[in-house]
């Protein structure tokens, strides 16, 4: 029985289509698989933003510079008991690398998931603040009395709060199989004085319990001087020292 060398021809053709055919095939099964599971990491990446967005919250209202996640967590400013950096169900973790340039923090966020493949994130910009600058806010916010401050910690905590619901549901949409994590909130501790300290002894209290808020060991201001605590009138009343780190000159700066 002859072959024809068409016939030939037809099969090897036919070989090579289907081995083509297989291989794109494959091909296309990877890159759908990958693009799935970044598609599932969205609303991770989502939440480094939204982990980004506390710090320079944070950093914008307090002038406290607080760009890692380990170092959020230690203060009353994150609202959960539970570690940030813990994820659903991938066994990964997040992380924020931040670099300073003329006038701006910027930052690039990080998710290592199991295997060792890693998405990142470009993140909004913020402006540095002056040191000047920095020790306004802090006097401000350090001379709020203690109803205020806890207010004041609250609306900070609270879009930080929305945010991360919002991703937490996007995630379960995306891994409706997946283990949802619940969060469950701190609660601001509260001084044993009254709203505004009366005396000497309460405003000791009140400037220890800023500091367990900040989870500071010293209340500075933005050239790392100690603040000064005061009664006025009955107000508190916080001042800095200024550049030169000795109270009762020029460069004073009082709330």
């Amino acid at each position: 029985m002859r072959i024809s060398i068409t016939s030939v021809l037809f099969v090897i053709v036919s070989l090579l289509c289907i081995t083509i055919f297989i291989s794109i095939k494959d091909n296309m099964s990877n890159y759908n698989a990958q693009r799935r599971e970044k598609t599932a990491h969205v609303p991770d990446l989502h939440r480094l933003e939204s982990i980004w967005k506390l710090m320079t919250a944070i950093y914008s209202a307090t002038g406290e510079d607080r760009f890692t996640i380990e170092e959020i967590q230690d203060t009353e400013y994150y609202p959960y008991n539970e570690h940030y950096t813990n994820l659903w169900d991938k066994g990964g973790e997040l992380e924020v690398r931040i670099a300073r340039e003329t006038g701006r923090i910027t930052a690039t966020g990080y998710l290592r998931i199991s295997g060792g493949k890693t998405f990142t994130k470009i993140l909004s910009p913020v402006n540095i603040l002056s040191k000047e600058e920095i020790t306004r806010l802090r006097l401000h916010q350090l001379s709020l009395n203690v109803g205020e401050r806890i207010v004041f910690v609250n609306n900070i905590r609270k879009e930080f709060i929305d945010n991360n619901e919002l991703n937490l549901n996007e995630y379960y949409g995306h891994n409706g199989k997946g283990k949802l994590i619940s969060y469950t909130e701190k609660v601001i501790p509260v001084p044993e004085i009254d709203d505004i300290p009366a005396d000497n002894n309460a405003l000791e209290i009140f400037t220890e319990w800023n500091k367990r808020i900040e989870n500071v060991k010293e209340l500075a201001d933005g050239w790392g001087n100690p603040l000064r605590f005061r009664i006025v009138d009955g107000l508190v009343k916080c001042s800095s020292s200024g550049e030169d780190g000795i109270f009762g000159n020029s460069d004073d700066i009082i709330d």
